[in-house]
C-alpha cells in the first residue's frame, strides 16, 4: 500500500471575552470550553476531548480509506477513545473501541492497516502511551 504524504497541518485557538475560546482550521471553527466545574462555561468541547477526538477522527478516515483499498465491504464504524491524563504528565492510557456495523471478511486487515497508517494513533504509540483496542465487528 503506497503510504501518502502528509501536507504540513495549521490550526491556531485564541481566547473570547466569555471565558471561552475558538480554535480554527482552515475556515472552520469550534468552541473551546472547560466544564463549569474547573471555571468554564461548558458550552464547547475541552482540549482533551479535541484531543481524543482527532484520534477517533483519524482512525474513522484510514478506516474508510484503508476499507475502500482493500475492497473490504461494511456498514458503519463507530470508533470511540477513552483517554486517562495526568497533570504534569499527559496521555497516560487511551482505549480504543471499534464497532463495525455489517463488517464484511477482512475488517481485521483494515484495522491493522489503520494501526500502521494513523499517524495519531503512531504519535501516541512512540510517546509511549499505553493502548488497548476492542473491535466489535
Amino acid at each position: 500500500m503506497e503510504v501518502p504524504t502528509i501536507p504540513p497541518v495549521e490550526v491556531e485557538a485564541q481566547t473570547t471575552p466569555d471565558m471561552e475560546g475558538v480554535a480554527r482550521a482552515r475556515s472552520l471553527e469550534v468552541t473551546v470550553s472547560e466544564p463549569p466545574e474547573v471555571g468554564g462555561t461548558g458550552r464547547g468541547l475541552t482540549p482533551l476531548e479535541l484531543f481524543l477526538l482527532g484520534l477517533a477522527a483519524c482512525e474513522v478516515s484510514m478506516f474508510r480509506m484503508i476499507a475502500q483499498r482493500m475492497r473490504v465491504e461494511y456498514g458503519r464504524v463507530t470508533v470511540r477513545v477513552r483517554g486517562i491524563f495526568e497533570v504534569g504528565v499527559g496521555l497516560r492510557e487511551v482505549a480504543i473501541r471499534y464497532v463495525v456495523e455489517d463488517a464484511g471478511p477482512g475488517v481485521e486487515r483494515v484495522i491493522e492497516g489503520v494501526r500502521k497508517m494513523c499517524p495519531v494513533y503512531n504519535t501516541l504509540k512512540r510517546a509511549g502511551v499505553v493502548i488497548t483496542e476492542e473491535v466489535v465487528a
